[in-house]
């Protein structure tokens, strides 16, 4: 059983910012769902670690909001339990990058 990615909020729910800074959002948060769709329907496990260290990259990045971050946490706690042990330690691996690049999210 794997976690569904998280859905795209609607507009009125991601943080102002202005027209620019809204469709930016929503064009990061787009991309990290698509990923994580991507990395969940791939059988090899190797491809699908490559896909979750994309969508990894992009929300670790300095200007992904943490509202962004925080709507995929749940995809990544899902995987915790998932058979692989290379993929629950790739898991626990990025909630640590998660604690020190997004600190607010670690309380």
């Amino acid at each position: 059983h794997r976690p569904a990615p998280p859905r795209a909020p609607p507009a009125s729910e991601l943080p102002p910012g202005g027209p620019e800074g809204s469709l930016m959002q929503q064009e990061l948060h787009g991309t990290v769902v698509k990923l994580l769709q991507a990395a969940g329907s791939e059988r090899e496990l190797s491809r699908r670690l490559q896909l979750l260290e994309k969508a990894c990259d992009v929300l670790l990045h300095a200007d992904t909001p943490t509202e962004i971050v925080a709507a995929s946490l749940d995809h990544f706690l899902g995987l915790q339990s998932d058979p692989h042990t290379s993929l629950r330690r790739y898991v626990a691996h990025f909630l640590g990058r998660v604690s020190c690049c997004k600190p607010s999210l670690a309380l």
